[in-house]
């Protein structure tokens, strides 16, 4: 991944290496408190599906991905997709994991 900075690319290495202090602890604090709750919500929707195995982890991780693409895609042009069209996206995730995407996000077998 790159970002440019006053026509100076940097990578997500050298841009995290700037967030230090109070910056850095506020974002994984209130990141990790978020994918918890990610965590817990996927749990639940596996739970009442029934599905086997499901890492509601890995999941959370996708969602909050696809999350954070729509909210810089967002950033970089408003006008690319409207606030109910960015609800629409995350629902039909949801929906695909619904109609058996689940299988993809199962936990990996250790090995022996």
């Amino acid at each position: 991944m790159f970002v440019v900075f006053f026509f100076k690319q940097k990578t997500a290495y050298e841009i995290s290496a700037c967030l230090v202090g109070s910056e850095m602890c506020i974002r994984d604090s209130s990141y990790g408190e978020y994918r918890a709750l990610l965590v817990g919500v996927l749990r639940q929707l596996a739970e009442e599906g029934g599905w086997a195995d499901f890492d509601a982890e890995l999941a959370a991780i996708s969602l909050s991905a696809l999350l954070d693409g729509l909210w810089l895609e967002s950033g970089l042009n408003p006008a690319t997709f409207t606030p109910r069209q960015g609800v629409q996206i995350c629902e039909a995730w949801v929906d695909g994991l619904e109609a058996g995407a689940h299988r993809r996000f199962r936990r990996a077998m250790e090995a022996c």
